[in-house]
This record gives C-alpha cells, sequence and structure tokens, in this order.
C-alpha cells in the first residue's frame, strides 16, 4: 500500500502539486497566491537584511566613534531615552581601560539622577583575530554598568534600563574605499536590568 504524506509548515502553508491547484475555487487559488507571494517578499527581506549586515560589520577598514545609549525600556509605550555618550576610537589600535562618562541628553547637558549625574562605566579594546582569519579583528565593548539613572516608572525611583551600543564609520576611509553616503554602522545592545537606577550589565 501506497504511503500519502504532506508536509507542513508554520501558517497556512501546505505541500499544494498542480492537479491540487486546479481543483481549488478561485477564491482558494487567489488566497494561496497571496501567501505565496508574501513568502517570497520574507525571503527577500531577510536576504537583504542578512546582506547589510554583512556589509556594515564586515566590509568596514575604519571605525571612527563608538556611542553608547542608555533607554529605559516600557512595556506600555516607546522606550524613554535616558542620555548617551561618544567615544572617539584611537587610531591606532589598542584599548581604552574601564571609566565613567558622564551621560549626556539630547541638548549635550549632563543628564541629573537624584544624587547628582548619571554616568555609564565603558570600556574598549581591539582583539586581532589568528590567522588565517579573513578579518583582521574587532574592536570589542564593554558596557559594564550605570549609576545615578534618573528614575522612572509609577514611583519614579527605578527604571528598567538597557544599553545600545553604536559603532560609527570613519567617513574619509568609506570615501577612499569607493562608499558613498552616510557612514555605515553597527548595532549591539544589552540586556534589560529591571527594577534598578544603578544597572550592572557585566
Amino acid at each position: 500500500e501506497d504511503l500519502v504524506f504532506r508536509t507542513l509548515d508554520w501558517g497556512r502553508s501546505e505541500l499544494c502539486t498542480p492537479s491540487m491547484h486546479k481543483e481549488l475555487s478561485e477564491e482558494a487559488k487567489q488566497d494561496r497566491k497571496l501567501f505565496w507571494t508574501l513568502y517570497q517578499i520574507g525571503v527577500q527581506r531577510l536576504l537583504w537584511a542578512a546582506s547589510r549586515l554583512y556589509c556594515s560589520t564586515c566590509c568596514v577598514t575604519t571605525w571612527a566613534r563608538v556611542k553608547v545609549g542608555v533607554w529605559d525600556y516600557d512595556s506600555f509605550g516607546a522606550d524613554v531615552f535616558l542620555g548617551r555618550i561618544e567615544i572617539k576610537l584611537p587610531k591606532e589600535l589598542g584599548s581604552i581601560a574601564l571609566q565613567e562618562y558622564v551621560l549626556n541628553d539630547n541638548q549635550q547637558q549632563p543628564v541629573q539622577g537624584s544624587q547628582g549625574e548619571a554616568k555609564v562605566t565603558v570600556g574598549i579594546h581591539y582583539a586581532t583575530f589568528p590567522m588565517p582569519s579573513r578579518l583582521h579583528g574587532a574592536w570589542c565593548i564593554t558596557v559594564k554598568s550605570a549609576e545615578n539613572l534618573p528614575g522612572r516608572g509609577v514611583s519614579g525611583t527605578s527604571c528598567d534600563a538597557y544599553a545600545v551600543v553604536t559603532l560609527t564609520e570613519d567617513a574619509a576611509a568609506a570615501e577612499r574605499s569607493g562608499v558613498t553616503g552616510p557612514s555605515r554602522a553597527a548595532k549591539a545592545r544589552t540586556r534589560i536590568v529591571e527594577g534598578s537606577v544603578e544597572p550592572a550589565w557585566e
């Protein structure tokens, strides 16, 4: 006796042979056409996002600056920006020891918490990859902790903080490489530390 089976995927995806398709109603055919189109768009979007990520992280010859922004997670609305710092990366590959930086708001003014200026502790070092790696190395950004963040939430004395790290490309190096337009950037973020104005991420 022959064994008949169908391969199913997520959602309403199904294996539909040409003969089965002919027997479907016009409405069912249009329904499957719609979902097949959406599937193709999703795959193309995934390919584009993966290509963009590779281009933005592995094809940059010189990174210029690193920005660390601190945000308060809000489960009921948009996350709230608390402050950021910007560090110029050294031209000679090396490291910047862990140190405290005062967070600034969008007007470049120091952010104030209940006990004075809000600060974030960040360290940077360049790690060289061993041969035969195709990449020379990578900048390693450590966002250790923050302190005296502005209190938010119902009580106004705590927040659910996380940090976003953004590396931006050196514009002159990009131009020499033939890249035009806005500088490329790579982003990463920490986990969320709930209920604390002094989060420790490391």
